[in-house]
C-alpha cells in the first residue's frame, strides 16, 4: 500500500495508539457530478454490507446508481489483478484510483452515483473485500458489465 504522510491519521484510545491509514479517499458532498476530493470518513460501526467479491477478467462490477442516498465504499484488493475504481453518473465515468494487488481505498458516492470496479486483468479474476456503509444498502443495484476498452 502506498501511503502519503498527509493522509495518515493517528487516534489515541486509552493507553494504545491506533493508526487509520487511508491510501486514497475521495468524497462528493455537493452533487453527483462533483469532483471534490475531500477525505471520506469511514464509520467506526460495522459496515451495512461486507462482501468478498470476485470480478471476472475484462468485466466491471457496477454498485449503485439511481439510489436516493449517499454511501461509503471501502475496497481492498486481495487478488492478483489490478482494479480501477471509478465514479459513474450521467456522462463519462471519473477514475478515482487504480488498486494494485494489496492496495486499499475508500470513497463516498453521492445520490445517483455508481461505484464502478473494473478488473484490469486479462486472464485472472479480481478478488476484492468490499465494505459498504450508508442508507439502505438493499436499494443499491449490483451487476456485471463488459469492460469498455
Amino acid at each position: 500500500m502506498r501511503l502519503n504522510p498527509s493522509t495518515q491519521r493517528i487516534f489515541w484510545i486509552g493507553s494504545g495508539v491506533f493508526a487509520l491509514l487511508c491510501a486514497v479517499s475521495c468524497q462528493s458532498r455537493t452533487s453527483p457530478t462533483s469532483t471534490n476530493t475531500e477525505p471520506a470518513t469511514i464509520p467506526w460501526r460495522s459496515p451495512d454490507v461486507t462482501s468478498n467479491l470476485n470480478i471476472p477478467e475484462r468485466e466491471t462490477f457496477v454498485l449503485g446508481g439511481g439510489q436516493s442516498h449517499t454511501y461509503i465504499v471501502a475496497i481492498e484488493n486481495k487478488g492478483t489483478s489490478s482494479v480501477r475504481v471509478s465514479r459513474g453518473s450521467a456522462g463519462k465515468p471519473t477514475e478515482i484510483v487504480a488498486l494494485a494487488p494489496g492496495d486499499a481505498a475508500s470513497a463516498t458516492f453521492g445520490v445517483g452515483e455508481a461505484a464502478l470496479l473494473e478488473n484490469l486483468g486479462s486472464s485472472a479474476n479480481a478478488s476484492l473485500r468490499v465494505r459498504i456503509w450508508g442508507g439502505d444498502a438493499s436499494t443499491l443495484g449490483m451487476r456485471y458489465e463488459p469492460n469498455n476498452q
